[in-house]
């Protein structure tokens, strides 16, 4: 799809376009809006699935009154892929939002127009949409304002389409997107998903807090799928992939622009993910993460064997609780003594800081390669909990190289 050449008597390649992406993500842009995409007049098409009686071959789509911001706009008009008449909905609960479908069925719905809210919220008909197909062209529709809990509990949608999210104006600011696809069986997120929305920020929840937490199908996400977001703060990436057992390894700069991600930034990102090694460079641009910044990030991940040098050994604003129970309970896992500095950073890495420590490499059980552990102990602290930080029967001289020189109450 990259490759099409672009006719030369269609969109030149200054159009608005082209306008959304930087300089070095022209290959991106032509992958998401090709030039026959782009030119297609096509709004945002999702697909449902419905059988049995009339109550059940009813479909009503779930749109929302206001944001934090205020309030939502709607006259847009909707295709409900049956032949019939097209519905025109002018307000959030407008009747026309609903279609009742003369016989059961796969439907392609497409709205074109001013839809600038949506959410399941895990409530209403979200059991019949089975696919997002499209996003939508850019002027066909017109983007969104408010997407948080926009597919929760769509618990037979298998993809979320192709193309990036329209945003409608400022796009979606601080109720960002909050539980967007939790416990979907989707397998992958789109390239440049996200990547419409740049003024999205921090507020009652994290940007991306929960957003793909129980897709236990997801297998992969790709480079870049957070760069826009450069804005967001305090929790963040909040249990963002929070039980995705099918996860595979990120990639080594997905946080390279979220500078900013402060309190409670990965508080549980993978807790629980099927991950088996985690690259060095996840964090190297995350210096501020703050208390209960990397709280139980990785813990639990039943597959975890390795992580890279110098992981956490970037974020210079710590706290309590920052390093909670951050590898805890994982049975496969190598501990890695370059974990949270380089080699001879014992003196300076902790230095005047206030650090949480507590139960941060504890298990019960061991089945994996023999690591050794970071020498926390020799380290100079402000403060420090360091309670049960090696904690555990799963650690022992068998799994630790240098488990007999921890000292008391590291373990």
């Amino acid at each position: 799809m990259g490759t099409t050449p672009r006719p030369s008597n269609l969109l030149p390649a200054t159009s608005r376009h082209d306008g959304y992406f930087p300089k070095e993500d022209k290959a991106a842009h032509d992958l998401i809006y090709p030039w026959y995409q782009v030119n297609s007049n096509r709004g945002f098409i999702t697909k449902w699935t419905v059988a049995g009686d009339a109550a059940a071959r009813t479909i009503t789509l779930p749109l929302i009154n206001a944001r934090t911001e205020g309030s939502l706009a709607y006259d847009c008009w909707i295709d409900w892929g049956d032949g019939t008449a097209l519905s025109h909905v002018l307000t959030y609960n407008s009747a026309a939002r609903a279609h009742a479908y003369a016989a059961d069925g796969t439907y392609n719905v497409e709205i074109k127009g001013t839809c600038e809210g949506w959410s399941f919220a895990n409530a209403g008909d979200k059991l019949k949409i089975v696919e997002v197909v499209y996003w939508g062209d850019p002027g066909i529709h017109n983007g969104w304002k408010y997407l948080s809990g926009a597919f929760y509990g769509c618990t037979n949608l298998r993809s979320l389409g192709v193309g990036s999210i329209l945003a409608s104006g400022t796009g979606v600011l601080t109720d960002g997107f909050y539980t967007f696809a939790t416990s979907c069986p989707i397998r992958e997120i789109p390239v440049g998903l996200f990547w419409l929305h740049p003024n999205l920020t921090t507020g009652t929840n994290g940007a991306f807090d929960s957003a793909f937490a129980a897709c236990t199908l997801l297998s992969q996400v790709p480079v870049g799928t957070f760069k826009a977001q450069t804005l967001v703060t305090n929790s963040a990436f909040k249990s963002t992939f929070n039980a995705c057992t099918a996860l595979g390894d990120p990639p080594a700069d997905l946080y390279r622009y979220n500078t900013l991600v402060g309190q409670d930034g990965f508080y549980h990102t993978y807790y629980g993910a099927g991950c088996v090694t985690i690259p060095g460079d996840l964090h190297k641009y995350n210096t501020v993460t703050g208390p209960g910044g990397h709280n139980a990030e990785f813990a639990t991940m039943p597959n975890l064997a390795t992580v890279g040098d110098g992981l956490l050994a970037h974020s210079t604003v710590l706290g309590a609780f920052c390093f909670y129970q951050c590898f805890a309970a994982c049975p496969k896992l190598a501990i890695n003594p370059l974990t949270f500095y380089a080699a001879g950073g014992e003196a300076t890495r902790f230095a005047g800081k206030t650090v949480g420590l507590e139960s941060c490499f504890s298990r019960t059980t061991w089945a994996g390669a023999q690591g050794t552990a970071p020498a926390l102990w020799n380290c100079t602290f402000g403060t420090v909990v360091s309670t049960t930080c090696f904690a555990g029967t799963g650690n022992t001289v068998s799994s630790i190289s240098n488990y007999n020189d921890i000292t008391a109450g590291w373990k």
